[in-house]
């Protein structure tokens, strides 16, 4: 097994397969769908992070508005994870596609992927602040 990626278990493959049914079209594409249900990190071109209609700065204070609300919930459940970054994307008064845009590219290194709270509760708390706090670090470094 590559030195990048975790350990995984049955558990933690049957709850990613159903994010993933409808994305696979075929196996050739199923290690790059897939590839950060299974790092510790997820890589990022610093520009991609950016969404339409924002700056460095605004990029910047979605990212760390996420960081503090996921690292503050211990609730997982992808209904309360939307729930909470969605009213914290409308206090930083950001579209839904601008702030989710910014999480989704942190949290994945994309700017697509499975539903992103069910991807964030799979994830779960500890990658998901760690992808995070990696994110506003390299992010803040590029400055």
């Amino acid at each position: 097994m590559p030195k990048d990626l975790l350990p995984v278990d049955q558990q933690y493959l049957q709850r990613i397969a159903p994010l993933l049914q409808e994305r696979i079209k075929s196996l050739e594409e199923s290690a790059y769908i897939t590839e950060y249900f299974f790092k510790a990190d997820e890589k990022f071109d610093t520009s991609t992070i950016i969404q339409k209609g924002m700056d460095r700065d605004s990029t910047l204070s979605a990212l760390k508005a996420a960081l503090d609300g996921l690292s503050a919930t211990d609730d997982y459940r992808h209904q309360n994870l939307e729930e909470m970054l969605n009213a914290t994307g409308e206090k930083l008064e950001l579209s839904r596609r601008q702030f989710l845009g910014v999480l989704r590219t942190a949290a994945t290194g994309r700017s697509v992927s499975p539903p992103l709270f069910e991807m964030l509760e799979v994830l779960g708390k500890d990658r998901t602040v760690s992808r995070m706090k990696n994110a506003v670090e390299r992010f803040s470094a590029a400055s």
